[in-house]
């Protein structure tokens, strides 16, 4: 488990690394359910929506920068599923 201490130390603030692992970990849970990208894509980012518009204490540019680390964060998973089905020549990518 990632600890906050470790999380702090980094120049990328503790809100947007914990939106992109969110995601990352929303896009692992879909996709080995389903086993749809473009399904757990959409999921992921309806959750991430629903999430940023509920928060009403955040600025535009807040929510904003939110949104840009939930993407980062399923276009990592994403890259990972491409290499991963090159690298061991997966059928069902």
């Amino acid at each position: 488990m990632i600890s906050m201490r470790l999380l702090s130390k980094t120049k990328i603030p503790t809100d947007k690394l914990l939106h992109f692992l969110v995601s990352f970990a929303l896009m692992t849970m879909f996709y080995s359910f389903s086993r749809e990208m473009l399904a757990s894509i959409a999921l992921t980012l309806v959750i991430g929506l629903i999430k940023e518009f509920r928060d009403s204490h955040n600025s535009v540019q807040e929510k904003i920068d939110d949104l840009l680390a939930n993407f980062a964060g399923i276009a990592a998973f994403c890259l990972i599923q491409i290499c991963a089905a090159m690298i061991w020549d997966f059928k069902d990518f």
